[in-house]
């Protein structure tokens, strides 16, 4: 070695310049040569979101209104006929009077929790799952079609006046408030006992009777048919027809209102009245859908200084979703 030549001037700086490698997804590191001492800086992948809750089940639909009942009041003291009770509104699908509404849905599962990100022998867990969506609310149920209006005979003088019901019974509830509503029934009149309204369908209402003949469509699809009233003028006491059944198989749908009764008395000219026709009932009302679950959350960073690695060696690394990872050196 030359007299005053220093060892760096022989065999130069003999340093490493510091330098930095950034992971953003999976692959190797590959320490550089003369690299025997690193820093990290990562976290793991981003949380899974929570899963959504499930929508509620629908609620049932409703039995049509019961026909008008029939007072058959004689004002003149004369022999009093029995009276005589509506017919029954038709059922829903399912065939009977709606249970419980529909069961609410179940909520979500929370989200899993994000993947760690590992190298270097260090692990860097992921972040929390999102918290699970809130179940659905149950459909209510549709209300039951109102009775139809009682009807009476009365007074017995001359001109023998046909009094019929003093109303149609009522659909069960307006679209709005729960599935689609009944069709009202029609008051008694001179032809007859009021027509039945139509039970509620899936998607559309019921329709509402006109005439004693002419009783509610049910509304479609599946909405069960109003009942006909009893005709007029006819020599004895009969009853309207049943509402009918909606379609089976479909349990929101709702069955068609009664129609109302005939009375007579068996004298004077018109001696009878009628009463109303029940309302259709209404379909059930659909369950609301569930939340959304809630995003997961991004893993917190950790920092581990002067980690010993081995100068060329490749060391593979695996970064979670969302994850990172970055190795940096200074001049060694």
């Amino acid at each position: 070695m030359p007299i005053g030549t220093s060892k760096s001037g022989v065999l130069g700086a003999g340093t490493v310049p510091g330098g930095t490698e950034t992971f953003n997804s999976s692959g190797t590191f590959t320490v550089p040569t003369g690299v025997t001492c690193v820093s990290v800086v990562g976290r793991g992948g981003t949380g899974n979101a929570g899963y959504g809750g499930n929508a509620g089940n629908a609620g049932n639909g409703s039995k049509g209104g019961t026909g008008g009942f029939m007072y058959n009041v004689d004002s003149c003291g004369l022999t009093v006929l029995g009276g005589l009770y509506g017919a029954p509104g038709g059922y829903p699908s399912n065939g009977t009077s709606p249970p419980s509404p529909g069961n609410a849905g179940n909520p979500g599962s929370s989200g899993n929790t994000g993947t760690s990100t590992t190298g270097l022998s260090l692990t860097f867990p992921g972040g929390a799952g999102g918290t699970a969506g809130n179940s659905g609310n149950a459909g209510v149920n549709g209300p039951y079609g109102g009775t139809g209006g009682s009807g009476f005979i009365g007074p017995c003088s001359p001109p023998w006046p046909w009094l019929g019901g003093p109303g149609p019974g009522s659909p069960g509830v307006t679209p709005s408030a729960g599935g689609a509503a009944g069709g009202n029934g029609s008051v008694g009149n001179p032809s007859g006992g009021g027509g039945g309204g139509g039970g509620g369908g899936l998607t559309n209402p019921g329709t509402t009777a006109t005439t004693q003949v002419t009783a509610g469509a049910g509304g479609n699809p599946k909405g069960g048919v109003g009942g006909a009233g009893a005709p007029a003028p006819v020599a004895s006491n009969a009853q309207g027809q049943a509402g009918g059944q909606a379609s089976p198989n479909c349990g929101r749908a709702a069955g068609g209102g009664a129609g109302g009764n005939r009375g007579y008395k068996g004298y004077g000219p018109r001696p009878y009245g009628t009463a109303g026709g029940g309302g259709g009932g209404s379909a059930g009302r659909l369950g609301t859908a569930g939340c959304a679950g809630n995003p997961g959350a991004a893993a917190n960073p950790a920092t581990y200084n002067c980690q010993t690695v081995v100068s060329g060696c490749c060391y593979p690394i695996s970064v979670g979703s969302g994850g990172q990872m970055v190795i940096s050196w200074n001049p060694q």
